[in-house]
Formats: C-alpha cells, structure tokens, sequence
C-alpha cells in the first residue's frame, strides 16, 4: 500500500511539472515605483519600470524622475 501511494505522488508531481511548462513566461508589464513602501533617494520623486518580452528579446525600460520634475505625457 505504501508503496502504491508513493508512486501515486511521484505521478502527481510529474504531471503537475508537465502542466507548469506549457506557456512559456512573459515579465511583459508597467511597474510604477511606490515611494510609501520605497527607500529612495530623497532626489527622486517617481520613478517606472516597463518590461518588453517577446521569446528570447527582453526589453527593459527605467525612467526615473528627480524631485521638481514631472513626467511629460
């Protein structure tokens, strides 16, 4: 019995490993940074991060914004 519920788990775990590696991942996204949870520089009043992932190509873009600077649209 033990031995049956050993190999129960074993195929359990396979095929959850076999599920997990049908979609490839994708970092693809918007990061703003939040200063109330952020230790930053007293110089930076905002601060963003946008991540491109197309399947080997990864793009990553920081901007960051110094105090007294807004963001132009």
């Amino acid at each position: 019995m033990r031995r049956a519920s050993i190999a129960f788990l074993c195929i359990c775990l396979l095929a959850s490993l076999a599920a997990a590696g049908d979609a490839p991942p994708d970092f693809s996204g918007y990061w703003q940074l939040d200063p109330a949870a952020s230790q930053v520089a007293p110089t930076t009043e905002m601060a963003w991060l946008r991540v491109e992932h197309a399947g080997s190509t990864l793009v990553a873009t920081l901007r960051v914004f110094p105090t007294g600077q807004a963001e132009e649209n």
